[in-house]
């Protein structure tokens, strides 16, 4: 036990191992080449509140980026839809700690992004993060 006799060895002779060294090391020390991201605006992730099912996930281009450079937490919506598209203007349910971020997107999805035609009649929580 760490290089000595079962009978000259002590209890922490046991727990120190066979090697004096620190064990594992090197373990996951290599070169790891990380490829380069595409730029993007933020993800969504559209959760159809009925089911708790994911109805839908995007990367939404880069010019859909806040006018910001605050860091900022996802931003949780809901929607209302019916046939004609959203009921009701999106509804705030997590702020995203930056009001600039918060009026944006609720702006974006509606008018540009058309998220009330991009789905089925129902209620949808939505999700944007960075």
């Amino acid at each position: 036990l760490n290089g000595r006799t079962l009978a000259a060895a002590g209890p922490l002779d046991a727990l120190l191992g066979i090697s004096p060294g620190p064990a594992l090391s090197g373990i996951g020390r290599t070169a790891v080449e990380l490829p380069q991201l595409a730029p993007r605006g933020a993800v969504i992730d559209v959760v159809a509140a009925g089911t708790g099912k994911s109805v839908l996930t995007d990367e939404l281009p880069s010019a859909a980026k806040p006018q910001t450079d605050q860091m900022w937490q996802p931003l949780v919506l809901f929607a209302a839809v019916d046939a004609a598209g959203l009921v009701a203007p999106l509804a705030v349910v997590g702020v995203s700690g930056v009001d600039v971020v918060d009026g944006h997107f609720r702006s974006y999805l509606a008018r540009s992004y058309r998220i009330g035609d991009r789905l089925t009649p129902g209620f949808y929580r939505i999700t944007i993060a960075p």
